[in-house]
Formats: structure tokens, C-alpha cells, sequence
């Protein structure tokens, strides 16, 4: 009989080779582990892992090698479905208090057994990083219903480090004065399959829009809740891995290769932002500062720039700055009314 976790334990660390039972609406994702360890096995714990094979091999300094060949019949990886939501009545409040998520959307803490893929009628889940780290707003941004409509993707199956990257653009975008459209973006990245949930991963090539590559984001698959599904205009069905389209690359013609060098010269980080921030990009409506006053990008210089202007040069630091809501508004908000829903994904 197999436990659902089997722990082996070296000198190095620890490795988890775990199988659960997921729901039947997402298939199972078989996979062949291979790891090496450069440390000597000294206890197996647990019970013991049926058709592995541990081979010990000498390398050319004398250190042992640990080589564990799992195979895929015994071992799942954790899938969207395994994951339940351990976030309290009062976090909840807190959370939705902080974020600005109205009331009107009836946000609820999911029943205890409930994945995110168990959202009951009228319902969607959310993920608390999705907000946190992801820098999303209630109202979504057009961008970001744009990304959604195109690939026809529900929003509780976006995986986080996914809607950080949607945001990242976006943001990047407004710094330089670029219209952020979705073949823009499928410049950049195409989608991929991560474990139950879709996100999006760099495309071959030189085209890139971050600085650093973001890879893990802790602790986030078992915070989220239930808010009305009218956050979405949409209400799309999961994917499955093998229905999840092929992510070709836009066709020449269909967006700007000028604004797609200008976002490759000019990267930024992946990064959660404040909300002041945030409305300065036209991403949040939830300034509630002097009227009068909106933030302000200053460069190394003491030069400012308001959205519109090249803010290339002044990235690197950010304050706030007297200037006019007017401005702020006639710039970032044409910009996000100018934005259109494109299509043309085959399916």
C-alpha cells in the first residue's frame, strides 16, 4: 500500500515524492522525476517507493551521487484541484477591506473541502496573491479582460505568476506611453500548463519585458475566496491540458515591432506595487489621497514625467508630487478606452 507522501531524507535535504487523488473535471499529470543529489542517501523514511531504483555512482572527486528514478505510475504532482483555501472569516474581511473589493461583490470563504475549481453557482474564485502580488484591482483593468477574452481563459484557473506577468506588461506599457493589446503581448509570451492552471511563459527569442525571471510565489494556492462572477464579463469553462490551444505567435502586421523593442530596451521588474502607484497607471481607482495630488515619476535628474510623457529615463525612482488629477485622468484614462478586444486565437 502507498501513503500519500513519501519523504526521502539525505545529508542535502529533503525530496517529496507525493500522489493524491484529484478530481475527475482535471486529469491526472503522470511524471518521470529524476533527481541527483550530490549526498549520500542515509535513511529512507516512510514506506518504501514502489519501482524506484536508487543507482550510486562515483564521480570524478570521489563524491557520491544519488540518482532516484521515480516512475510515473506511482507518483502525481499536486494538482489545482488538491488545493483548499485556508483563509478565515476575519482574514477575509481584513483582506477585502484593504484591497477596496466592494461588498457588492458578496465575497465568502469557500467551504472547507472546496478547491478553487469548486466555485458554486454565480460564484468565481479568486486568489488573495492575486491581488497582493499580481497588482489586479476591482474593476479588472480592460487589459486584463482583453488576456481573458482571447484566450477564453476563466479566471480562477490563472495561475498567479501569470496575471503578475499580465500586469507587469501593462505597467510597463503605461510607462512608455505604449497601447497594451493582447497580440502585443503574445509577442512576448505564449500560454502553458502548469499543474491545473494556465500561465505564460517567454517566447524563443530576444523579446522580453521583465528583469528578472519569477519562477516560485509562496503560500498562494491555498488562499482564495468566492466573490460574485460578475467580477468577469465571461464565464468560460477550464481547460484541460489537452484542450488547451496552441499559442502561436502573432502574425507580422498585427502589432507594433516598434513599441515590442521599446518594452525589450526598456525592461522592469516584477514587482507588487502601491496603490498609488497603481492608479497612476489607470490599473486602480482606489486613490483616495488630496485631490490635487497624484504621484509623480522623478529621475535621477529631479525631472518628473506624468503617464504619457517618456518615462523611460525615470523608472528608477518614484514619489509623489503635486500635479492634477485632470492630467492623470485625460492621459491614463484615453489610454484605457482606447484598448480593443482582440481575437483571433484558432481553435
Amino acid at each position: 500500500m502507498l501513503y500519500p507522501y513519501h519523504t526521502i531524507r539525505t545529508s542535502g535535504g529533503h525530496v517529496f515524492l507525493i500522489r493524491r487523488r484529484v478530481s475527475n473535471n482535471l486529469p491526472y499529470i503522470r511524471v518521470r522525476l529524476h533527481f541527483t543529489v550530490s549526498a549520500t542517501v542515509k535513511k529512507i523514511s516512510s514506506t518504501t517507493i514502489d519501482k524506484a531504483s536508487i543507482n550510486h555512482q562515483r564521480s570524478d572527486t570521489g563524491n557520491k551521487r544519488v540518482r532516484i528514478q521515480a516512475l510515473a505510475s506511482q507518483i502525481m504532482v499536486l494538482q489545482l484541484t488538491d488545493f483548499t483555501s485556508e483563509i478565515t472569516d476575519e482574514e477575509l474581511r481584513e483582506f477585502t477591506s484593504e484591497y477596496y473589493i466592494p461588498s457588492a461583490l458578496h465575497p465568502v470563504v469557500p467551504a472547507a473541502s472546496a478547491s478553487i475549481a469548486d466555485f458554486p453557482e454565480g460564484k468565481v474564485g479568486v486568489y488573495t496573491r492575486f491581488f497582493e502580488f499580481a497588482n489586479q484591482r476591482v474593476p479588472l483593468s480592460l487589459f486584463m479582460c482583453n488576456v481573458l477574452n482571447h484566450y477564453r481563459l476563466h479566471i480562477s484557473q490563472l495561475h498567479c505568476i501569470g496575471a503578475a506577468k499580465i500586469s507587469n506588461f501593462e505597467v510597463n506599457c503605461r510607462l512608455l506611453a505604449i497601447n497594451p493589446t493582447v497580440h502585443l503581448f503574445r509577442a512576448f509570451y505564449h500560454t502553458c500548463w502548469s499543474n491545473g492552471w494556465v500561465s505564460f511563459s517567454k517566447r524563443a527569442g530576444r523579446l522580453q519585458c521583465y528583469t528578472e525571471k519569477l519562477d516560485a510565489l509562496r503560500r498562494w494556492r491555498e488562499m482564495f475566496f468566492w466573490v460574485d462572477d460578475a467580477l468577469v464579463p465571461w464565464n468560460f469553462a477550464f481547460y484541460t491540458q489537452g484542450l488547451l490551444p496552441r499559442d502561436e505567435r502573432p502574425p507580422p502586421g498585427s502589432y507594433s515591432m516598434e513599441d515590442a523593442e521599446l518594452i525589450n530596451e526598456n525592461r522592469i521588474p516584477i514587482n507588487a506595487y502601491s496603490e498609488a502607484f497603481l492608479c497612476h497607471m489607470g490599473i486602480s481607482r482606489n486613490y483616495f489621497q488630496r485631490p490635487e495630488e497624484v504621484p509623480t515619476f522623478i529621475g535621477d535628474d529631479g525631472r518628473g514625467a506624468a503617464v504619457g510623457q517618456d518615462t523611460a529615463g525615470v523608472q528608477k525612482g518614484i514619489v509623489v508630487e503635486a500635479t492634477t488629477v485632470e492630467r492623470m485622468l485625460d492621459v491614463a484614462g484615453a489610454k484605457s478606452e482606447a484598448g480593443e478586444v482582440d481575437s483571433g486565437l484558432k481553435r
